[in-house]
C-alpha cells in the first residue's frame, strides 16, 4: 500500500492497494472497492464470475462477498472509506452499484473512470500537498459518476430486487455485531421469514451460505489484526467473533491453508521486505489515461446553448437609465 506520510487525510478515507499476489481467498469488508486490472487477467467471483483483462475494473460493493484468482495479473485497488460515503451520501446504504466494464458497453463513461481514476492516483503517490482540490474534485466525479450512473435504489427496485435489499440489510448487521452470537434463525426472524427462505434467499444473493459469510466476514477482521497488530492469535480469535481459539484455527485453515501463526509470519516478512519500489511501468498502464482527462471532462461539462433574439425599439419616447447595480445583494448563486 502507498503511504504518503504527508497525506493523513487521503489514508483516512481513501486508499491505493497494488496487488500481485495470483489468488485473494473469499473475504468481505465495509469499504467501496474499484478494482482495476493492471497486467493479466484475473477472475472475480460475487454471486457472478467475471473476467477481468487489462484496464477491466469492477466496483465491489461494501459487504460484497468477493474472491480473486488470476495468472501473471496485477491489480490495483481504491477503496472508499464507509464514512466518506455516509457523509457525501447519506442514503448509500439503500443503493447498489453495478459497475464492471466487461459487461457492458458504455466507452466513454469507462473512459472517464479510468481517467479520473488516473488523476487520483497521480495525485496520491506525487504526495503534492498543494493539490488537494484535484484530488478530491476527481474523487466527486469520480464517485458522482458511479452513483448517477451505475447505481440503484433497493428500496425503490421492484420485489425481485426488495430481496438483494434484506440481504444487504442482513450483511450490515453482520458487519455491526460479528464478535456477537450470531444465528440463521435469529436473521430470519429479525426478516420476518422463515430460516429456509432466508437461506436460499441469501445464497442465491451472495453465492454463500450466511455462516460462511459471517466465517469470512470474521476471518477478513482477524487477518487485518495479524498484519498490523501484535495481539496474540488468541485475542485476535476472540475479538473478530471466534468464541473458541481451536475453532477459529481451524476455520482459518481451511480457507487459507495455513494457521494463523503461519499465516502471520509469512505475510509479515512480505509487508517489511516491500518498499516503494513499485514497478512505475506497471502503474504507467493507468496514468497514460491521466491525460486524456480535460476533453473528456469538457464533452460531460458541455451543454447546448439556448439562443435568443431580442429587438429593441427607441422610436418611442426614453427616460434616464437608473443604475442600481450598487444598491443590490445577492443572497445564493
Amino acid at each position: 500500500m502507498f503511504q504518503p506520510a504527508s497525506l493523513p487525510i487521503y489514508e483516512k478515507h481513501l486508499s491505493f492497494v497494488l496487488n500481485d499476489k495470483q489468488n485473494l481467498h473469499p473475504h468481505v469488508h465495509g469499504d467501496l472497492e474499484l478494482l482495476y486490472v493492471l497486467t493479466g487477467q484475473v477472475t472475480i467471483t460475487t454471486c457472478n464470475q467475471y473476467l477481468l483483462s487489462a484496464e477491466d475494473f469492477i466496483v465491489l460493493n461494501p459487504f460484497e462477498f468477493h474472491s480473486l484468482t488470476g495468472e501473471d495479473a496485477q491489480v490495483l485497488s481504491l477503496y472508499f472509506s464507509s464514512q466518506l460515503l455516509q457523509t457525501l451520501y447519506p442514503e448509500y446504504q439503500s443503493r447498489w452499484i453495478s459497475c464492471v466494464s466487461c459487461t457492458d458497453s458504455n466507452p466513454f463513461y469507462h473512459s472517464l473512470i479510468r481517467q479520473l481514476l488516473a488523476e487520483l492516483l497521480y495525485t496520491y503517490i506525487s504526495e503534492n500537498n498543494n493539490e488537494h482540490h484535484v484530488f478530491w474534485s476527481s474523487c466527486l466525479q469520480l464517485l458522482e459518476i458511479l452513483m448517477q450512473v451505475y447505481s440503484c435504489n433497493l428500496d425503490s427496485e421492484p420485489v425481485s430486487d426488495s430481496v438483494r435489499s434484506r440481504v444487504l440489510r442482513a450483511t450490515r448487521y453482520v458487519a455491526a455485531h460479528f464478535t456477537e452470537q450470531l444465528t440463521l434463525h435469529d436473521m430470519a426472524q429479525a426478516e420476518y421469514v422463515t430460516p429456509s427462505y432466508f437461506a436460499k434467499m441469501f445464497k442465491d444473493c451472495t453465492g454463500q451460505t450466511f455462516m460462511h459469510y459471517v466465517d469470512c466476514f470474521r476471518l477478513s477482521h482477524a487477518v487485518h489484526d495479524l498484519l498490523h497488530t501484535s495481539r496474540s492469535v488468541t485475542d485476535i480469535a476472540f475479538q473478530s467473533g471466534f468464541n473458541n481459539t481451536n475453532h477459529f484455527i481451524r476455520v482459518f485453515r481451511k480457507n487459507y491453508g495455513v494457521t494463523p501463526g503461519q499465516y502471520r509470519n509469512k505475510n509479515a516478512a512480505q509487508e517489511k521486505s516491500a518498499t516503494s519500489d513499485w514497478n512505475y511501468e506497471v502503474l504507467g498502464s493507468l496514468l497514460k489515461h491521466r491525460k486524456e482527462g480535460s476533453v473528456l471532462l469538457q464533452q460531460v461539462l458541455k451543454k447546448p446553448l439556448d439562443q435568443f433574439s431580442f429587438r429593441a425599439d427607441f422610436s418611442t419616447g426614453s427616460k434616464r437609465f437608473i443604475q442600481n447595480w450598487n444598491r443590490i445583494l445577492n443572497i445564493g448563486a
